[in-house]
């Protein structure tokens, strides 16, 4: 009995999914240099003409897609797709902002299933 439950665990273990793509980082900020944010945005003042979302993605296995949707006040404004080349890839998105653009907003970071892979919620003042 024991021999076949090794058996089973052992088989479980060899063809089980890999873990799949993540998002390592997702960071909203006021730039990119050099592929990097240059800060992280958590409030902002209501003047900011553009924001970014950084998001750096791992375990992709073939050239993927994913989305940023960037929500204000829970109603999703904008959806941008990103190609995602490699295991190991960063991006970014660029929203801009108006006047009326005041509240709080969130980024998801979603797969092309719709499965959310990380998120980020900011205010703009």
């Amino acid at each position: 009995m024991l021999g076949m439950l090794l058996l089973v665990i052992f088989c479980q273990t060899l063809c089980a999914e890999p873990l799949g793509m993540e998002a390592a980082d997702v960071v909203v900020t006021t730039g990119i240099r050099d592929r990097m944010p240059v800060d992280a945005v958590e409030s902002y003042a209501a003047t900011v003409k553009n924001l970014f979302c950084f998001s750096r993605i791992t375990g992709a296995r073939v050239d993927e897609t994913v989305w940023h949707v960037w929500y204000h006040e829970g109603r999703e404004v904008a959806k941008i797709g990103l190609p995602v080349r490699s295991s190991n890839w960063r991006t970014w998105s660029k929203k801009t902002f108006f006047k009326a653009s005041q509240g709080v907003w969130r980024v998801d970071v979603m797969d092309g299933r719709g499965q959310i892979l990380g998120s980020q919620k900011f205010h703009l003042l």
